[in-house]
């Protein structure tokens, strides 16, 4: 915030946006997942939370637009923000009705509740320009009634406990094929990257490739794998091609270490270098994935005594959605990376080869320690897109929490929607701001 301008803008939008959400239907009461049902308004009833959360929005706007200085406002705003939050979700506990377990009947979020929980991000964000760490009050009384059981008739959680076994499972998938995603863009992308940020020729190409990916509809990517992989496990030996990977990859490493050995071959190296990634690493994570799920009949098909006879890759499955993932993860990895080795002193590298660092020295010494944040900023951005954008994978047979997703949207069932969303949603900030801090503690260690 700058200091000038004792107003807080931010503040104030998400005030506007709380008592905008005042005029639209908090709840949707249904006697099943297909009919409409009837809406109940946040005024129902009369009551007193509801009064006292619109007086908390009201404060907060005048607060947050007061044009003389005030002490402390930031925190001034995280409270009154905290007590609509909580008068708001003690008005949903009273007015919420209370469903027999075995009765299909569904109470849903409406538009009203939406838009306030958009109100408190953005509060959120406006806060934490003045008061950094006030903002988790904003969501601390809702986190609490919801420990408390407060919502437990919500549809989403009705369909929690519906599918609480295949939940769990689908988590634990979609969670594997985020890992091993951004696992094996790691792999494959930190390579590349340090010979594109050292090698012109290569970076144009390298950069200009990820960033080609990303403009390929991920559903689009999918649909392009699914054949060529349902062809290449009909004709594919597992064996043949680990080996082939492996060579490429390794001739990488040399020419990450020794990159003046570059103008000794052409440029179109780089291309089956690149390749080298597609071949063995995502072929290797599908090992690691069977492992990971405890698939013992897919970890015994891919025992090494197999590895020369076809494992018959299919079209569908987690084949395509661990390839497609990793593409799509590439780009923040090597544009991250790139940024950071390119953004080096000159006159440092110059000292270190005075010094007599030969260029692996000169790679662990130097130049990875200084392009650290970089490189960890570029696995913060891949790891946060990756775990959205593998909910998509239900799509092609891989599962995971867009499982929900794509069942609640075949159904009808919006809160079996929600039942995918809401926890990729969660997962995204809670690693966003996990990601940051280890950042950060990483950085200045």
């Amino acid at each position: 915030m700058v200091k000038n301008n004792p107003q807080n803008p931010v503040a104030a939008l998400g005030a506007v946006l709380g008592l905008f959400s005042f005029g639209l239907p908090w709840l949707n009461i249904r006697p099943n997942r297909l009919l409409v049902g009837d809406f109940i308004w946040f005024a129902a009833g009369n009551s007193v939370f509801s009064g006292l959360a619109l007086l908390c929005w009201l404060l907060v706007l005048i607060i947050s637009l007061w044009p003389q200085k005030i002490s402390a406002k930031g925190q001034i705003l995280a409270v009154l923000g905290g007590l609509a939050a909580l008068c708001s979700s003690l008005f949903l506990r009273d007015v919420m009705p209370a469903f027999d377990p075995s009765s299909l009947a569904r109470a849903s979020l409406a538009g009203g509740a939406w838009v306030f929980a958009l109100a408190l991000y953005v509060l959120g964000v406006g806060v934490q320009q003045s008061a950094k760490g006030w903002g988790l009050l904003l969501a601390a009384p809702i986190v609490g009634l919801g420990v408390l059981g407060s919502y437990s008739q919500l549809g989403i959680f009705a369909e929690f406990r519906a599918d609480q076994n295949s939940f769990f499972e689908e988590l634990r998938r979609h969670m594997v094929l985020t890992f091993l995603g951004v696992l094996v863009a790691t792999l494959a992308g930190l390579p590349l990257a340090i010979w594109a940020a050292r090698v012109s020729k290569v970076r144009d190409l390298v950069l200009g490739g990820v960033g080609f990916l990303q403009t390929i509809p991920s559903l689009a990517l999918f649909g392009v794998l699914l054949p060529i992989l349902a062809k290449l496990g009909k004709t594919v030996q597992v064996g043949p091609a680990l080996l082939l990977g492996g060579i490429l990859l390794a001739s990488s490493l040399f020419f990450v270490v020794f990159p003046r050995a570059w103008p000794r071959v052409r440029a179109w190296v780089a291309l089956p270098i690149l390749l080298s990634s597609v071949i063995l690493l995502p072929l290797a994570s599908l090992w690691l994935y069977a492992f990971l799920m405890g698939d013992a009949e897919l970890l015994s098909s891919w025992h090494w005594a197999a590895f020369l006879s076809d494992v018959g890759l299919r079209g569908i499955g987690a084949a395509p959605a661990l390839l497609a993932l990793s593409l799509y993860a590439l780009l923040p990895i090597v544009s991250s990376t790139v940024l950071g080795f390119r953004s080096i002193p000159p006159g440092i590298l110059d000292a270190a080869e005075g010094m007599g660092m030969n260029p692996l020295e000169r790679l662990w010494q130097i130049e990875l320690p200084l392009a650290l944040p970089f490189i960890l900023a570029g696995l913060r951005l891949s790891w946060v897109l990756t775990l959205g954008l593998a909910t998509i994978a239900a799509l092609i047979g891989a599962r995971g929490l867009g499982f929900f997703v794509q069942r609640g949207v075949d159904g009808a069932a919006p809160d079996l929607i929600l039942l995918g969303v809401v926890p990729v949603v969660l997962l995204a900030l809670v690693s966003d701001v996990g990601l940051r801090w280890l950042e950060g503690r990483v950085v200045r260690g």
